[in-house]
Order: structure tokens, then sequence, then C-alpha cells
């Protein structure tokens, strides 16, 4: 009964713990508000569900598919994701492509002075006044197509370049889905924890207040020892009053991140919370890393950066290859104010028509900068390699710290439920002792103080065990966040 807890006692609630100033309560908070994004929504943006002042039973219920489905389409890290995707996609686009003709075409417009057989007798002031007189238009244009013909692996080496980015992409786009639905788990898992609060804190002043009118009227009837009883409710009361608001902050933070997130009203409520363990046995912890390694996004982007950096080595050492290329060119010039000059070697810029056809090599010749660059992708490849097995090392830590976490969490619930059933048989027990007159009110006290504490330490187990639970799934890249991972889930 929190009515009677010391001043000691923290578990008065199922998740004592993160919500005491000095415990884990303010750790959640903090926490939640860390991993969460707040991402604000528009006054006018249409939500899903009404904001009706409701009575709790009436309000909006928000299932946990539906909250996934919500943050699949607001989600600003999926839309981040998508967009990198639809990049990567045009620049593949751009090098399966590149062995198609390019064409380029220019054209120009100027005035000139006219020309003709009879100015050849003219006087030179006769000359230039025709010519600022018999000032014409000079059209020229030109069209040329290149087609490649042999690049020496460099287009084929771009385009697996490129398939490596799209690659990329979806990665990190599913690594998107995988942070946002772990974020509005977390977020959701508090709620449900707080329907459970919520009662236990309800029935918790229901009694104390019971607690405190019977030792009033013990008090009225002469019971000095009453009076130390009322001082301890007093206590009780305060830390009640304090467990109560530091509750409604946790409450509140995830109410208002799932509203920003999701676009739901402040007062939906959520499926009760599963009093059950996570379905299924503790996975081996070897099977736990192999999974990860197959199918934890950021494994996955590491090794494709490997492969990329690989890629544009080989890119660069092709560099040195020559390009062979064919080639078209038309070009046009008229000019009407100027008359053409007939003969066999006489040649008319100004009225022409040519149509040629070739084939060439274009070789970029520099040795020395070519060694140092083709040195150079080769230490940045080492240089990735190496990270990449940095980071499977501080991933593997990552990864067992998790799977201890959330095996000891069950481990402690099941210990957590076997301590809450004898302290409610002990409370039974004594309270029948009570009924029949063989136990006095002080007898209470202790009973009550160890089953209101087991069962709160017992919701806050439950809570923390799904929460690693999930937290083990997202280590292992595991889109379902609410049982253990396993290798058949592994792509």
């Amino acid at each position: 009964m929190p009515a009677f807890l010391s001043p000691q006692s923290s578990h008065i609630a199922p998740r004592a713990r993160p919500v005491r100033p000095s415990g884990h309560t303010r750790a959640l908070c903090i926490f939640v508000g860390m991993v969460l994004w707040v991402h604000p929504v528009p006054a006018e943006a249409d939500e899903p569900f009404p904001h009706d002042d409701l009575a709790p039973s009436e309000r909006p219920l928000l299932t946990l598919e539906e909250a996934f489905a919500l943050a699949d389409r607001r989600s600003p890290l999926q839309r981040a994701a998508a967009a990198g995707l639809a990049s990567a996609e045009a620049q593949q686009l751009e090098a399966r492509r590149a062995r198609h003709p390019r064409f380029e075409a220019n054209a120009l417009l100027a005035p000139v002075p006219g020309i003709g057989e009879e100015q050849e007798d003219a006087s030179d002031i006769e000359l230039l006044r025709r010519l600022f007189v018999s000032v014409g238009p000079w059209v020229r244009a030109d069209a040329s197509a290149i087609v490649p013909l042999s690049t020496f692996g460099r287009i084929r080496t771009l385009r697996e370049l490129a398939q490596v980015g799209v690659d990329v992409a979806l990665i990190e786009e599913e690594n998107a889905r995988l942070v946002t639905r772990h974020q509005v788990y977390q977020a959701y898992v508090v709620l449900q924890w707080y329907r459970e609060v919520d009662r236990l804190l309800v029935e918790a002043e229901e009694r104390l207040d019971l607690a405190e009118e019977e030792l009033e009227d013990r008090l009225d009837d002469g019971d000095r020892s009453a009076r130390n009883h009322l001082r301890q409710l007093t206590i009780a009361r305060t830390e009640l009053v304090r467990l109560r608001g530091e509750a409604d902050r946790a409450d509140l933070v995830a109410r208002r991140l799932l509203h920003s997130a999701l676009g739901v009203p402040r007062n939906v409520r959520t499926e009760p919370l599963d009093e059950s363990p996570v379905e299924g046995a503790v996975p081996d912890l070897d099977d736990v890393l192999e999974t990860a390694w197959r199918s934890r996004p950021d494994m996955q982007q590491l090794d494709s950066a490997v492969d990329a950096r690989r890629l544009q080595t080989q890119l660069e050492r092709r560099s040195w290859s020559p390009d062979a290329f064919a080639a078209a060119n038309i070009r046009g010039a008229w000019a009407p104010s100027i008359e053409n000059r007939e003969g066999p070697f006489v040649y008319n810029p100004y009225n022409s028509f040519s149509i040629g056809v070739a084939v060439g090599l274009r070789w970029r010749i520099d040795p020395w900068g070519h060694a140092a660059r083709v040195q150079r992708t080769d230490a940045r490849l080492a240089q990735i390699e190496a990270q990449r097995d940095g980071a499977r090392l501080l991933v593997e830590g990552d990864i067992a710290d998790a799977w201890v976490v959330a095996s000891n969490s069950l481990r402690l619930l099941q210990a957590q439920e076997r301590a809450l059933r004898a302290a409610r048989a002990w409370l039974n027990q004594v309270s029948f002792q009570f009924d029949q007159g063989l136990a006095d009110f002080d007898d209470l006290i202790e009973p009550l103080q160890a089953y209101y504490r087991e069962a709160g330490a017992w919701w806050e187990t439950l809570l923390r065990h799904r929460l690693a639970v999930a937290e083990l799934a997202l280590q292992t890249g595991q889109a379902d966040l609410t049982r253990w991972p396993s290798a058949d889930d592994a792509p």
C-alpha cells in the first residue's frame, strides 16, 4: 500500500525508477525526447483522428500498426531517404546511357557586308559606300554527334558504381524505416505503460484515503499510535504526488512526440500493454550476430562503401586508357549578300555546306598525376576497409550488450513475477487474518508495502523487457520489434 511506503521506497509505480528525479524516469523523459524527432505539424494539416475532449473510454484508439503506417508516410527521415534513392536512380540512368550518342549544335547570326563581282572595278570610296549600304545577314549552323566506341572498361565500371549507389540508397531507406519504427514503438509503449501506472496510482490513492479515514477514527477514539501512522501517510502522500507528476510528465512527452511525428491528437489512447513476456526463447548470441551481419542496414552499407571504393580504384586505374569514338558533323553557312566565287581552288566560307565522319582517340596523358591519383584511391580503399572492420567490432559489442540486457530482462521479469505472487499471497493472508480479528492494523503495513513495491517493480520490469527486446531487434536489423530476433528473418 503506497500510504505506508517508507521514504526510501521507490517502486510505488511500475516505472518508479524512470520517474524519480534521482532515478530513471527523468532519464526516460530525456531519452525519449532525444531518440524521437520533433516535427512540427501545421495547424491546417489533416489529422486522422478528431481532437474532441472525450472520456478516456471514448478517445480515439491508435493501434501500433496504425502508428507504424502513419510514421511511414510522415517520417522526415524516410522522405529524405526516398529523395536520396531518386537521386541515385537518376545517376544510374545516366550511367546506363553513357554509350548513347552525344549531340551538339551551334547556330550563329551575324551581319556581313555584301561582296559581288562588280565591286572589283569600283573605286575605294565607292567600295566603302557599298560595304555599308549592302550589309546582309550571315547564318551559320553546325551539328555534330559523338558515339563512344570503347572506353576500355570505364563505362562498365561506372555502371557498377551507379548500381552500388542505388543499393546504398535502398539500404538507407530501409534503415530510416527501422529507426522511425523503433522511435514510434518506444513512445507507444511508454503510453501503454502509463495506463498501468495510472491505474496503480489511482488504486494507491484510494487505499491511502481509506487508510487515512480509518486512522483518524482511531485517533478520535484515543489510539495514540494512529498519530504516528498519520505522519507516515503524510510522507507517503507527498511521495505519491511527486510520482504522479513525474509519471504525467513522461506521458505528456510521449503524447507530444507522437502528435508531432504522426499528427494524432494528444488525447489518443493505445491498446493495453501485453502483460506476458515476449514470445519465444532467447536466441543464441552467435545466431544473433550472424543475423545482424546479414540484415543490419549499416553493415550492408559499409560493405557497399567498400565495393564503391574498390570500383573507384578500378576506374582511376583505367583512366590511363584512351577513349575511342566515332564522330559525324554537318555544317552549313548562308549569306545572301555575298556572291560565291567560282574556281577549283576557291573556298566560299559564307555560303557553304559540308558533311564529315571520322573515328578518333582521346587520350589524357598525365603519367605523374595518374600515378598519384591511383595511389590516393588505393589508400582510401585500405582506409574504408579498416573502418569497416573497426565498425564491425564496435557493432558486435553493441549487439552483445543489447543481447545481455534483453536476456537478463526476461530472467528478471520471471523472478519479479514470482516475487509479486508471493507478495500478493502474503497480503491476502494478513488481510484475511485482519478480517477475522487475528491481526491488527499495524500488521497490514509491511505486506501492503511489499505488494505495491513488487507490483510497481513488475510493471517497470515488463516495460524494460519489451524495450530491451525492441532494442535488440533494431540492433540486428529486424523489422518486427515485438519478438525475439530470428535468423529465419534475415535475407
